[in-house]
């Protein structure tokens, strides 16, 4: 808008959770009110406590409210915290730590949650790739106790096929911590603009 030297806080909450401000540009979030809520991370699966730093869900747990009391209230959000002295302003108490990720946009591949935007993100960047989509199946169609596989199908004209595969399951175990199988398809099977309207990049078929 023409403005010089302008500086954009950004600020996460939730009606449970109220409204967490920044101290600095892309910085993580202050509890504005720690005498008033507890916050924690928790394994999503087990609800046990996680060390600051670790990423989990974000509960938060009411210590003075009235109506409407929560007690480890999941709120949906997979984040970090940190504690003690906020290296930018000082400040001490808890800061949520992003990126935050929403638990209903992960995928449970292979036991582990999975964000499949940060997944395609990460594909998306790879000039050589012009075609791809991840799928999640199962190993033994037939067998619905088999194991989870998560597949890469990929399209390119390289030469060296075997290169770019590896750094395509490299990139992909780097964001997902799991080990795909990369394939090899024509792009138009992987998307055939005159049959489909959109391509489909994340296929969960199991």
């Amino acid at each position: 808008m023409g403005a010089q030297s302008t500086i954009v806080f950004d600020r996460y909450g939730s009606t449970e959770l109220g409204a967490f401000a920044q101290c600095h540009e892309e910085g993580p979030w202050h509890n504005p009110a720690p005498e008033i809520q507890f916050h924690e991370v928790v394994d999503p699966d087990t609800a046990r406590r996680l060390p600051d730093g670790e990423r989990g869900a974000l509960a938060v747990t009411h210590l003075n409210r009235r109506g409407t009391v929560l007690i480890r209230f999941v709120v949906g959000d997979m984040v970090s915290i940190e504690r003690g002295a906020c290296p930018h302003c000082g400040r001490f108490g808890d800061r949520v730590v992003g990126p935050v990720v929403r638990t209903r946009d992960l995928v449970k591949v292979k036991g582990m949650l999975i964000n499949p935007a940060a997944l395609l993100e990460a594909l998306q960047s790879l000039s050589d790739l012009d075609e791809f989509q991840v799928v999640v199946a199962r190993s033994d169609p037939q067998d619905p106790l088999s194991m989870d596989e998560l597949q890469v199908r990929i399209a390119s004209s390289v030469d060296q096929r075997e290169a770019l595969a590896a750094l395509v399951a490299e990139r992909t175990q780097h964001v997902t911590r799991v080990r795909p199988r990369v394939v090899f398809a024509s792009a138009r099977e992987i998307y055939d603009p005159g049959s489909q309207t959109k391509a489909r990049r994340f296929l969960d078929t199991r």
